[in-house]
């Protein structure tokens, strides 16, 4: 007589059930925050970095790039001295470093006495 087997006494238990895939699928949820800009706009970006010799056009793109995805992408932005504490940096240092990236055209930046400056990020098609 042939007995039957059954395929479950073979498979190890990941600890993965059918409900946990299907939720896994629908989004993967992440509870820190990416930093990420586009690949043009980085490369441009790299570029005055090279040429300041100074990795603050970097660090002011990648702040931008993250304001502007936690906005939606809703422009212009505003960066505000608590965002800029997180990372560590004054607002002379982020000051210093927009003119370079306006120059440049990647950014447009509307300057007010005793405000912070609303900046619009160039986003091309790619």
């Amino acid at each position: 007589m042939e007995e039957k087997s059954n395929v479950r006494d073979y498979c190890f238990d990941d600890g993965l059930s059918e409900e946990k895939l299907i939720t896994h699928r629908q989004r993967m949820k992440h509870d820190k925050r990416f930093m990420c800009m586009s690949e043009s706009w980085a490369i441009r970006v790299f570029e005055i970095a090279r040429r300041k010799q100074s990795p603050g056009p970097v660090i002011v793109g990648l702040i931008l790039w993250q304001k502007y995805w936690m906005e939606r992408a809703k422009q212009p932005l505003k960066v505000t001295n608590p965002m800029l504490d997180r990372f560590g940096i004054k607002r002379p240092f982020f000051a210093k470093w927009l003119g370079p990236l306006e120059k440049a055209g990647l950014i447009q930046v509307e300057r007010f006495k005793h405000r912070s400056p609303l900046i619009t990020i160039m986003v091309s098609g790619d």
